[in-house]
């Protein structure tokens, strides 16, 4: 597939010029697309061949042609233009369009009065989510961003008369560039390899968002062979296990969305039989579970991200302890240093300031000393201890609240029963 750029220019109808920077796509044999916003130029499959057609977006929308029409377009440029909320192509489609999924599968039959299937609609919706580095200092939750990806796509297909509207809607740039269109005899039996197609573009999204992921991770995990760690970040390191856990989410979404698309290929061929091209089929629905496999792949790697996510934080969580156990530890040390002073000096305190009260007096009698007691010395005793007997009971009954006021409430509760 080329890719080749050129500035379009054209005229509206009032006279305005107006210029676009577009993108060509040559695939196979002569086959063309290019995205725009406004303007499309289109390249469709009319009477067995390719014809450049210059339209309106809307206009392919509203009142599409009677050939193989591939839009590629935007939820905004579409959006903006609220008419097309009815329109007969994307009014099933709108919620894909407006709404934020994180994936969704939908496969519907229009039959005639004879029970025969005259139109085939079905679209897919993937969603991933990318988080990068904004610089290449270390990994901090304001140095993280990131951004959601939803991209769809619809298809339109008519059995009887071969007709088929393709819409791919968001695909990023790179993957629409290297989208491989199905070829003519695969589109006119299948309409599900238009969703093998998007889905193989959808694996090596899915695949960037992880290695983003990982890139994250990685990151984190060298910083603890840096001389000097910073401490951990705990917003930090559980903002990246967010993002982790997003990633895991869209991937399990999405495996469930590609085996929507087996299991309605499955009876897609049950309802529409065609039984010389069941080698298509076949190798279509291969292509389809290697897919599957691949994505099942990224979502063990992303499940392992998230295990060594949680190693990391378990790590920093245990590591904080033991600093908290040593600087414990220390504390613990001086209080014991603290307790031994008091422990030392404490006596020596309490003689002191016992002697040194009024009820002891020590006189000059005839040059003789004398050691005299006051008789009113018991009212030392009798007024400390029942002080002291007060504080402890005062601190016990403190201390012990919670354990009395569940046993008076077991208590309470035995007498009621």
């Amino acid at each position: 597939m080329a890719a080749v750029c050129q500035l379009l220019s054209w005229r509206t109808c009032d006279g305005v010029r107006n210029t676009c920077l577009a993108m060509w796509l040559r695939c196979g044999r002569n086959m063309v697309f290019l995205f725009c916003l406004l303007w499309i130029t289109l390249i469709v499959l009319d009477a067995d061949k390719w014809q450049t057609h210059d339209s309106k977006l809307s206009q392919e929308i509203e009142t599409p042609r009677d050939s193989t029409t591939v839009i590629f377009a935007s939820s905004d440029a579409i959006t903006k233009r609220d008419h097309l909320r009815e329109s007969e192509l994307l009014k099933d489609f709108w919620t894909v369009i407006a709404d934020d999924l994180n994936g969704s599968f939908c496969c519907n039959y229009i039959t005639d009065e004879e029970e025969q299937i005259v139109r085939h609609i079905s679209w897919s919706c993937f969603k991933t989510k990318h988080a990068t580095k904004k610089n290449e200092q270390p990994v901090e939750p304001e140095n993280i961003k990131y951004n959601w990806k939803q991209f769809a796509i619809l298809v339109h297909w008519f059995p009887q008369t071969g007709q088929q509207i393709v819409v791919f809607l968001n695909l990023p740039e790179q993957q629409w560039k290297d989208i491989q269109i199905p070829s003519n005899s695969d589109r006119k039996s299948n309409p599900y390899v238009w969703h093998t197609a998007f889905a193989d573009q959808a694996k090596e999204i899915y695949n960037h968002s992880v290695w983003s992921m990982r890139d994250l991770v990685r990151d984190v995990e060298k910083q603890r062979d840096e001389p000097n760690n910073p401490a951990p970040e705990f917003p930090k390191l559980h903002d990246i296990a967010r993002h982790i856990s997003h990633a895991n989410e869209n991937l399990e979404v999405a495996l469930h969305t590609i085996d929507s698309v087996i299991q309605e290929q499955r009876t897609w061929r049950v309802e529409y039989a065609v039984d010389k091209k069941k080698p298509l089929w076949i190798q279509n629905q291969q292509r389809l579970r290697f897919i599957a496999k691949e994505l099942h792949s990224q979502s063990t790697r992303c499940r392992s991200l998230s295990d060594r996510m949680k190693n990391e934080i378990n790590l920093a969580f245990n590591l904080v302890s033991q600093k908290f156990g040593r600087n414990a530890q220390s504390d613990s040390a001086m209080m014991k240093t603290i307790a031994l002073v008091s422990l030392i000096y404490l006596p020596a305190t309490f003689v002191s300031g016992l002697f040194g009260m009024n009820f002891f007096n020590l006189s000059d009698d005839n040059g003789q000393q004398l050691w005299i007691m006051s008789d009113n010395f018991w009212l030392y005793w009798a007024i400390t201890i029942p002080l002291t007997i007060l504080t402890v009971i005062i601190w016990a009954i403190w201390h012990y609240s919670d354990r009395i006021t569940s046993t008076a409430r077991r208590i309470r509760h035995h007498d009621i029963v």
